[in-house]
């Protein structure tokens, strides 16, 4: 939307986000927590997921400054503010007193990397776009800290299955797959961290090569799949340019 220089075309952007989001503004599409629900399959509207809640308040928040109706802009913003302030109110705190979010009420562990990455970004774009959080941003974003351990990133905070993966044959079966390192390459970037990306990223991406543009899941698993390679993508494009 920002760099399409068509203005019809533009207009046709916003629209279509604008479409998407507000079925969103429906209690009714809530889950029991009172956060949108985790996708209006009737097997997922009862689960509280923090990571798209999260992603959609900011995006919320965002189109809230792009729409031109000014009613329609503050029901979007009011509706970002509902799903952040519970979300904030169910944080957890690490080992090191950074914060992190579980994956939701009902699966009571920690966010794996990629969906810590989502739930960091939802709150950035919530920021970005005027929403204010009671929480110091250096707090959310050191917690991925804890995903990095001997010179490599895990999919999982290392020191939660460390016993486990020093005594398995094949440890880097838990090694981060490659949308999670998409995405994190996406977010150092955002943080202008272009130093930490050369050093201790891209060593990693590299071994998931396959030659021609190509990139494998994980260490252990030559498929290539869109999904992961489209996280790569955004953060490749953030990266370089």
């Amino acid at each position: 939307h920002r760099i399409e220089p068509d203005s019809s075309t533009q207009f046709q952007i916003l629209r279509t986000a604008e479409n998407c989001l507000a079925p969103y503004l429906s209690r009714s599409n809530d889950s029991p927590l009172g956060i949108p629900a985790y996708s209006f399959h009737s097997n997922d509207m009862n689960m509280d997921v923090y990571n798209p809640a999260l992603f959609a308040a900011g995006q919320m928040k965002r189109i809230s400054t792009l729409i031109s109706d000014p009613v329609t802009a503050a029901v979007f913003t009011m509706r970002s503010i509902e799903i952040v302030e519970v979300c904030l109110a169910n944080h957890k705190m690490d080992e090191n007193g950074n914060v992190y979010w579980d994956y939701g009420i009902q699966k009571d562990i920690a966010n794996d990397l990629m969906h810590a990455c989502y739930v960091l970004e939802g709150i950035r774009e919530y920021r970005e776009y005027g929403g204010e959080i009671n929480l110091p941003w250096e707090s959310i974003i050191n917690h991925l800290d804890l995903f990095y351990a001997d010179e490599i990133w895990y999919d999982f905070i290392f020191d939660q299955w460390k016993d486990r993966l020093r005594s398995i044959v094949q440890p880097e079966l838990y090694h981060a797959r490659l949308w999670a390192l998409g995405i994190m390459m996406y977010t150092l970037s955002r943080e202008n961290d272009f130093d930490r990306i050369d050093e201790v990223l891209w060593p990693q991406i590299e071994e998931y090569h396959l030659g021609e543009g190509r990139f494998k899941m994980k260490t252990k698993d030559d498929r290539v799949i869109l999904r992961h390679e489209a996280h790569l993508l955004l953060g490749l494009s953030y990266y370089l340019y």
